[in-house]
C-alpha cells in the first residue's frame, strides 16, 4: 500500500471537517448531527479520505498521524466573461430543476420513520430470524439498509416477525398518518407488511396485513395505504383500526424456506 502523509494530500473543508471529528473518536452518525449533513454523505466522504490517504480503516487513519493538518483547497472568486454568462444560465437552470425533480420523487415525500430498535418474533418448529442494519452500495450510493433473512419452517406460514419499534418522535408522526413507503430489494419470497395498534394487541394479538411479493433482485419503491390494510383472518376477533393507537410496524415471513429482504428509507406519509 502507497501511504501518504496527511500533509502530501489536498482536502475540501468538508472533508476537514470529517477529518477533524474522525480523529476525535466521533462516529458517522454524530458527525452527521455535528455537521448537519446525511449519514451517506458522511460515508462518502469518509470513502473519499481513505483513498486519498492511502487507508483502509479507521484504525490506519489514527496511526497516519493525528497532529498533522491536511491543506484545504481555498476557493477564489472569479469574474465570468460575457461568453460564458449565457452557458452558465443554461447549466444553473438545468440543477435547479434535476434539484426540483429530486426533492418531488414519491421516495422523497413523508417524513423519515426512526425506529429504536428491531424485534424479532419466532415459532417453536426451528424457524429463526435475524435482523442487522447494514451500509451497503446501492443504485450509486452508500445506504443504511435494515437485512431481515432467516429461515422459516413449513409448519407455519406469517408467524416470523420483525418488529420495528419506532422512536417517540416518529410515533407522533405515525398516529396521524395515512400511507408509508420504503425501499425493497427483493428475495423472490412473499411477506406481510403490518401495522399493529394496542386494540388489536388486546384482540387475541391481531394486525392490520397486506401481503406483498418481491421479485429477486428488483428495488422497488412500496407505498401502502392505511385503508387498503385488512385484519389478519387468523384470529376471531376483529376490531376497527384506530391508527392514533398505532404501536408499531411488522415485517413477517410468508414463504417457507430461506428469505433475505433489505428494507431502507421508510417513510411516513
Amino acid at each position: 500500500m502507497n501511504e501518504k502523509s496527511v500533509n502530501d494530500v489536498v482536502l475540501t473543508s468538508r472533508e476537514q471537517d470529517v477529518y477533524d471529528l474522525l480523529i476525535k473518536g466521533s462516529n458517522a452518525r454524530e458527525i452527521a448531527n455535528n455537521l448537519n449533513i446525511s449519514y451517506n454523505t458522511v460515508l462518502a466522504h469518509q470513502k473519499s479520505l481513505y483513498r486519498k490517504l492511502g487507508v483502509r480503516s479507521i484504525n490506519e487513519l489514527f496511526a497516519r498521524g493525528i497532529s498533522e493538518q491536511p491543506v484545504i483547497v481555498k476557493s477564489k472568486t472569479k469574474l465570468l466573461s460575457p461568453k460564458i454568462l449565457l452557458p452558465v444560465g443554461f447549466v444553473a437552470a438545468a440543477l435547479l430543476v434535476i434539484l426540483l425533480v429530486f426533492v418531488f420523487l414519491p421516495g422523497n415525500k413523508g417524513t423519515p420513520a426512526v425506529f429504536a430498535r428491531w424485534r424479532v418474533a419466532g415459532d417453536p418448529f426451528g424457524s429463526y430470524l435475524n435482523v442487522t442494519e447494514n451500509t451497503e452500495f446501492i443504485q450509486g450510493q452508500y445506504t443504511t439498509v435494515n437485512n431481515i433473512s432467516g429461515w422459516l419452517s413449513s409448519h407455519v406460514h406469517g408467524y416470523i416477525i420483525a418488529v420495528a419499534d419506532p422512536d417517540p418522535s416518529t410515533h407522533e408522526v405515525m398516529k396521524k398518518m395515512s400511507s408509508f413507503s420504503f425501499n425493497v430489494l427483493g428475495d423472490g419470497n412473499t411477506y406481510e407488511i403490518m401495522i399493529q395498534t394496542t386494540d388489536s394487541i388486546a384482540a387475541d394479538e391481531n394486525h392490520f396485513r397486506k401481503i406483498l411479493t418481491f421479485n429477486t433482485g428488483e428495488i422497488t419503491r412500496v407505498t401502502i395505504k392505511v385503508n387498503e390494510l385488512a385484519q389478519s383472518p387468523y384470529f376471531g376477533r376483529q376490531v376497527p383500526l384506530n391508527i392514533e393507537n398505532i404501536v408499531g410496524f411488522l415485517f413477517a415471513a410468508y414463504t417457507p424456506g430461506d428469505f433475505n429482504l433489505k428494507i431502507w428509507d421508510v417513510r411516513i406519509h
